[in-house]
């Protein structure tokens, strides 16, 4: 089954978010880190698919932009 491509890309935009929060928080606060393992193990499944297949960029098709 084959997830549909808006829930595909809401699930990368949370992580991303999160992310994000975590490393721009200026104090290690413990809802922060929380929320970033909550995050984490929610989508489990769908970080680690994109620790196996990174995107990738071709930088020849930006070198002529």
């Amino acid at each position: 089954m084959v997830a549909a491509p808006s829930r595909e890309w809401s699930v990368y935009r949370e992580l991303a978010s999160t992310v994000e929060t975590v490393i721009h928080s200026s104090r290690q606060e413990a809802y922060v880190t929380q929320d970033l393992e909550t995050t984490l193990k929610k989508f489990r499944p769908d970080f680690i698919s994109l620790l196996q297949n990174p995107v990738t960029i071709d930088h020849r098709i930006f070198a002529y932009s």
